[in-house]
């Protein structure tokens, strides 16, 4: 199995255990305070689209791009999917 097939098969774990214990969620806080509301982001690996969505929450347009397909789903279904460009 290679990477992206892992990522596919844990995808829903991994959006579970993000959601529950958010551990990058000061780190975002800090970082948005060096940008202008209504920027636009690129979240390169956005994953299940945590980080994405907490942006797009606070004012920011988001470009969010996976390599996996199963997380790029989840990030739709989830994470405000009519402002959210994959």
């Amino acid at each position: 199995m290679n990477l992206k097939d892992t990522y596919n098969k844990i995808a829903q774990d991994w959006y579970q255990e993000v959601v529950t214990h958010n551990w990058a969620e000061n780190g975002m806080k800090h970082f948005m305070d060096y940008l202008n509301r209504g920027d636009l982001i690129l979240d390169v690996g956005c994953g299940p689209g945590i980080s994405a969505k907490t942006f797009i929450e606070n004012g920011f347009r988001v470009v969010g791009i996976d390599f996996s397909e199963k997380m790029i789903e989840i990030a739709k279904e989830k994470c405000l999917p009519e402002t959210l460009e994959f």
